[in-house]
């Protein structure tokens, strides 16, 4: 399945350009949230770490809309690899997992 995450760090933020940059990829399932990326205590954001199985595909405009430190990065890879699922960062043209 082909998934999307999207994520602004504020209500006022438009989330647009996100979904313009997924629009012609086949997403069959976004999860959308506007909150801070800080760390990890983001509802979508688990809640698409839990939903994601085998040969899953998960789309991010970029690296900074999944996560903003290292530390972060690492473990939600870690639950990609774990899943044998995949990453792809747009932006950036990462595929992680």
């Amino acid at each position: 399945m082909k998934i999307g995450y999207i994520r602004c760090s504020t209500l006022e933020q438009n989330v647009k350009r996100q979904y313009e940059g997924m629009k012609n990829l086949g997403i069959e399932k976004y999860f959308e949230e506007k909150v801070s990326a800080k760390d990890m205590n983001r509802p979508k954001l688990n809640e698409m770490l839990e939903f994601i199985r085998e040969g899953d595909e998960v789309y991010c405009w970029d690296l900074s809309r999944i996560s903003r430190s290292n530390k972060d990065l690492i473990e939600i890879t870690e639950v990609f690899k774990n899943k044998k699922a995949k990453l792809i960062c747009i932006k950036e043209g990462l595929v992680l997992g």
